[in-house]
């Protein structure tokens, strides 16, 4: 047993330098567009938004690796983020990726560029599997009965399924144990980096993966993917408007002499925006993930709360692929804001401006909103995952 201690520097390895031959088309299959994003980009939103990482790093096809625009948007200007030229074999880009990495007792996860659904559940499995172990494959039970072949087309015999796992990714290990590995491998290939570490003589452990966990290699997986049906949320909140309080509506200030009364900073836009995009998630409402009795939310930016709550979604494997907000208010009058409002939600969700709708509209005097004793809002998201197929 490999002692390991919380406080490990945590890196991440995607590989993602393949040609695809096997999924056939133009393009190799992890830059195939999914919902206005390559699977690359939604691979690296959910593995990022699933783990506190170190670094994370990432070997694209060479002559690809200074092209950051490979990267989602919201990772294009993080530092921590590197592309490296990968190569013609698998190993050869996990052994491109390791040397810009330390040689020391961190851990490593090693993932491929083309599942795009790896949970945070998961990630944290395989890391706690590599900090008692040193070395850690998620594996999921085969489903159908497995048959050995004989070269002479007979069934040599019936294997007993419940004593094997079908690897996945993210395999997780110490960062010395994957680089003595390779060095010892020469220049044998091995299919992923458990069979690499196994050769080299260090044990490696297994932890349940997940079934949509799935690697897209041929187009029937992408239709899969595709056919996975929306998820639609919407959200409704008010807040009272009251002296000496700012009023925040879509992240942005509005001149206005009163402001929202609300534990956080008041922004009702947002707050409906929230509650719609984890109610498409099946994950509850804002009141469950952020109460307004934590002394901690005093005062808080929406915004920010904006950005956990994307990162809750994603780490449940959902993707948020269009908003749409409309706040009623008699005054003050909105319309020359709603640009700015769409263009800081977009930024925080990682979407494409016309993937964010803000609009602004009046009760005509009517109700609280008419008098203008509160502020108002309505949200619809949708968001695309995989179908819940269970075990």
């Amino acid at each position: 047993m490999v002692a390991g201690n919380q406080d490990q520097a945590v890196w991440a390895i995607v590989v993602a330098a393949g040609r695809g031959e096997r999924f056939g088309g133009d393009r190799p299959k992890q830059f195939v567009s999914w919902g206005g994003q390559s699977l690359l980009q939604h691979t690296l939103r959910a593995l990022w938004a699933a783990g506190h990482w170190q670094g994370l790093v990432v070997a694209v096809p060479p002559g690809q690796e200074r092209r950051r625009q490979l990267l989602p948007a919201e990772l294009q200007n993080e530092s921590r983020v590197q592309l490296v030229a990968g190569g013609r074999r698998r190993r050869d880009s996990v052994q491109a990726a390791l040397q810009v990495l330390p040689d020391d007792d961190g851990l490593v996860l090693v993932h491929d560029g083309v599942r795009p659904r790896p949970s945070a559940e998961l990630v944290e499995r395989v890391l706690a599997g590599a900090r008692e172990h040193g070395a850690c494959v998620p594996v999921v039970t085969p489903r159908d009965t497995v048959k050995r072949l004989e070269e002479n087309g007979r069934v040599g015999g019936t294997l007993d399924r419940r004593r094997l796992g079908l690897a996945q990714t993210p395999q997780g290990f110490r960062l010395e144990i994957l680089h003595r590995a390779y060095r010892q491998a020469g220049e044998q290939d091995f299919t992923d980096d458990a069979a690499l570490v196994e050769a080299s003589g260090h044990p490696v452990a297994w932890v349940e993966g997940e079934v949509d966990n799935i690697k897209i290699t041929e187009r029937g997986d992408l239709q899969r993917l595709l056919a996975a049906p929306p998820r639609v949320g919407i959200g409704y909140d008010v807040h009272r408007l009251v002296p000496g309080r700012r009023l925040v509506l879509g992240g942005v200030e509005i001149s206005h002499s009163r402001g929202a009364l609300a534990h956080s900073d008041g922004d009702v836009a947002l707050h409906a925006l929230m509650d719609a995009i984890l109610g498409a998630a099946g994950l509850g409402d804002i009141g469950r993930h952020f109460p307004d009795d934590d002394p901690g939310l005093a005062g808080i930016s929406s915004l920010e709360l904006l950005r956990r709550t994307r990162g809750l979604v994603e780490g449940a494997g959902f993707t948020v692929t269009s908003v749409d907000v409309t706040i009623v208010a008699q005054r003050p009058r909105l319309a020359g804001y709603l640009v700015e409002m769409a263009g800081r939600v977009a930024t925080v969700l990682g979407l494409a401006p016309g993937q964010v709708g803000f609009k602004a509209t009046s009760e005509e005097g009517l109700g609280v909103t008419g008098t203008g004793e509160a502020v108002a809002a309505q949200a619809v998201a949708v968001l695309t995952g995989w179908e819940q197929t269970g075990d």
